[in-house]
């Protein structure tokens, strides 16, 4: 049975109905306008009549206009998705049942939440069929996850979410090595070639999978490890160095790519 654009469409992540409320709520306050932009663009709205009247929203608002009902329907009065929509009357609806009170943030992060969701399904889709072109070449298809990349790095980067200090509730830092890793949290050991880095990683790690203790003689922690590596050679160099420091190899997995692999 063949599927509809419809049926397609109500699949990706959506939320209309958050979409309208949000407009309506421009429309009753125009402050709220400004907490909006700070989260969402007009491409951000998944109902096209939406985006299109955020952005006149937008453009109203830069031009030093105010947002009101008149003139969003003069700026839209030809604009087809708009009038598909229901044209005046549904630019008038939008404000219904909004109040002054509304969660405007949550909204707006629904919102683009969303969106960045769709662009991920959209971009697994456009990545899956040139991946699937008869005679496609590996170096097209990298490029095309290259400029995929590239993107969500803009999408994420373009909104900049803060929250007061005052909202955030103290942690206690767990330590994998007490006062040297910690657990959950991003550690580089840096240095010149030859210092031992690579040695002093696999020693830990050994370490950990007998849950002995860590090198000044503070406690381990018991667990697996995961080993992901970009010079050495795992059958003469990684596996012989977990070996000789007594690691449980049954608990250590060492990560593969693909032979020309962009990560």
């Amino acid at each position: 049975m063949k599927t509809s654009k419809t049926e397609i469409a109500a699949r990706f992540p959506q939320h209309p109905d958050t979409e309208r409320d949000i407009l309506g709520a421009v429309l009753v306050d125009n402050e709220v306008l400004e907490v909006v932009k700070q989260h969402l663009s007009p491409s951000d709205f998944f109902v096209p009549a939406h985006w299109r009247i955020f952005s006149v929203m937008q453009d109203l608002a830069a031009g030093g206009k105010p947002v009101e009902l008149n003139l969003l329907c003069d700026a839209l009065a030809d604009d087809l998705e708009v009038r598909a929509a229901g044209g005046p009357a549904f630019i008038a609806s939008l404000g219904d049942g909004v109040h002054r009170n509304a969660p405007i943030t949550h909204w707006a992060r629904m919102i683009h939440d969303a969106a960045i969701l769709r662009r991920a399904a959209y971009a697994g889709e456009a990545l899956t069929k040139a991946a699937l072109q008869p005679h496609a070449k590996v170096e097209e298809v990298e490029r095309h996850i290259q400029a995929i990349t590239g993107s969500f790095g803009t999408s994420f980067g373009g909104n900049v979410y803060g929250v007061l200090a005052s909202e955030v509730k103290p942690e206690h830092v767990e330590w994998l090595w007490d006062g040297r890793i910690p657990l959950g949290k991003i550690t580089i050991l840096d240095g010149d070639p030859g210092l031992g880095k690579s040695a002093l990683t696999l020693d830990i790690a050994a370490r950990i999978t007998t849950g002995s203790p860590m090198p000044d003689g503070s406690p381990g922690v018991d667990g697996g490890v995961v080993v992901l590596n970009a010079e050495d050679d795992e059958a003469d160099t990684i596996v012989p160095r977990l070996m000789a420091m007594n690691a449980d190899l049954t608990r250590v997995r060492l990560l593969k790519t693909f032979p020309g692999s962009w990560i």
